[in-house]
């Protein structure tokens, strides 16, 4: 076993005499830190605000510099402007990065994208540097959504904010995604790059949450020796076998306290803007492979089998279980079985019904193939045999209900393929009058996109559940 020390975030309260010194905070930025084009943006500005939130204690200074870059042969490099030496001066305890946005004009990342990571390193070391030896945090750019400007977002999204996470991959150093955030809200952004005072004060929400996330301060996790190793989204993602099942431990740069984590099933990495916001906040996702088994007794097993390896590897007793599509059966599933062990479920589109789909023995047209594979794994001989069977999600769910388990629904109402009739809304029907079920309807969607543009919704309740 590779056993891996974790250690603390140190405690920013730096003690002079009986009395505390507040911790500074430096937000080193372009025009969005800058609050450009928020009307009275000395108050409206997201640094502001999230001074705001933090209280007293906190010191929060603004050092944004409209139109620059992070590359130093950009158009208006961050480090020629005073207020990256204004920024250094302040010797700060904790340093915000939001930078990249102009970095994707004509002239700067196409001629020098080679640069980027080099120049977002010596960046983060200059302030790692300081006497104060900061807590540095990379943030990946607000989405573009206008279409005739040299800031876009392709360039945004797909060029430079995966750069960044090899930046954060390289240092050791957090990584924030601030791209999700307002993709449900695009009229906080007036200009399409901008954010306006409302838009601002989201970006401060989530970085207030994400600085006040309690920590670990030192905890040794045992995690097996992997197969090999990946990275998801900036976060480093170990490929293992536990007794010969595939699984994957995806590991946040600082663990929060209590070690808690996302049990994903099914579909990895697709849509995965909520695991990854759970990442950035301390929680580990863990994934294990019961493909083809449709949540059976064998894929019960296989979870049980991957429960113990993450008891040994030190991870909360009771993970959050994240299941889409099909997913959902074996999320329902496991945790009738073991009601003691669950922190709370995420069911997105979710069949809840086998003989739905893939049977399509109701109102969708099912899968053909999958069916005799799910009928397989069931040992079930035919469509009457799968009708008679009363263990599938929608006949158990009580179960959980009467464990007071959590539960969120995310339920697209136009569902063809996983009728929500004969699933999830069907499932809410027989747990009517629990308090602890929460359905998100999406009128007019399909069963895909499954997940939320901004996942903060889910977010919330997973946060919620500890």
């Amino acid at each position: 076993m590779k056993k891996t020390t974790l250690l603390a975030l140190a405690s920013l309260s730096v003690l002079t005499g009986a009395h505390a010194m507040p911790i500074k905070v430096a937000c080193v930025g372009d025009s969005i830190t800058y609050g450009a084009r928020i009307e009275n943006r000395e108050e409206n500005s997201y640094p502001k605000q999230l001074g705001n939130l933090l209280g007293e204690g906190y010191v929060v200074q603004n050092f944004g510099v409209s139109g620059s870059t992070l590359l130093k042969k950009g158009n208006r490099p961050y480090v020629q402007q005073k207020q990256y030496r204004d920024s250094l001066a302040f010797n700060p305890d904790i340093v915000i990065i939001k930078l990249g946005s102009n970095d994707s004009k004509p002239g700067n990342f196409d001629a020098h994208q080679d640069e980027f990571v080099p120049d977002a390193v010596a960046l983060v070391k200059s302030y790692q540097a300081l006497p104060s030896s900061p807590r540095v945090i990379l943030c990946k750019p607000v989405m573009v959504t206008v279409k005739d400007k040299p800031i876009t977002e392709k360039v945004v999204r797909q060029e430079v904010s995966p750069q960044i996470e090899k930046a954060a991959i390289q240092l050791g150093v957090e990584l924030v995604d601030l791209h999700p955030l307002l993709r449900d809200r695009p009229e906080w952004l007036p200009d399409g790059i901008h954010p306006n005072a409302q838009g601002a004060k989201v970006l401060a929400e989530y970085l207030h949450r994400h600085l006040t996330t309690p920590r670990v301060k030192n905890v040794s996790m045992d995690y097996p020796k992997p197969q090999s190793t990946e990275y998801f989204h900036g976060y480093e993602v170990d490929n293992s076998h536990f007794e010969g099942i595939d699984c994957k431990i995806a590991k946040p740069r600082v663990p929060a306290t209590g070690s808690p984590w996302i049990w994903r099933a099914r579909f990895w990495g697709h849509e995965p803007q909520f695991d990854v916001a759970m990442l950035e906040l301390g929680w580990h996702i863990i994934y294990c492979n019961v493909a083809d088994l449709f949540g059976s007794p064998e894929a019960v097993e296989r979870w049980n089998t991957c429960y113990r390896k993450t008891q040994q590897i030190g991870l909360n007793p009771k993970p959050v279980l994240e299941g889409m599509s099909r997913g959902g059966l074996i999320i329902h599933n496991w945790a009738v079985a073991n009601p003691d062990k669950v922190a709370g479920i995420i069911a997105d589109n979710a069949v809840l019904d086998f003989t739905s789909w893939p049977g399509g023995l109701g109102a969708g047209e099912g899968s053909a193939g999958n069916w005799k594979k799910c009928l397989a794994a069931y040992g079930l001989a035919d469509d009457a045999a799968a009708k008679a069977y009363d263990r599938q999600p929608v006949h158990t769910v009580n179960q959980l209900a009467e464990a007071g388990i959590p539960l969120l629904y995310l339920v697209g109402l136009d569902d063809r393929v996983v009728p929500p009739e004969e699933n999830s809304l069907k499932a809410a029907k027989a747990l009517k009058g629990y308090p602890g079920l929460r359905i998100i309807e999406k009128p007019g969607m399909d069963h895909h996109p499954h997940a939320l543009p901004n996942p903060s919704p889910i977010v919330d309740f997973a946060l919620g559940t500890r």
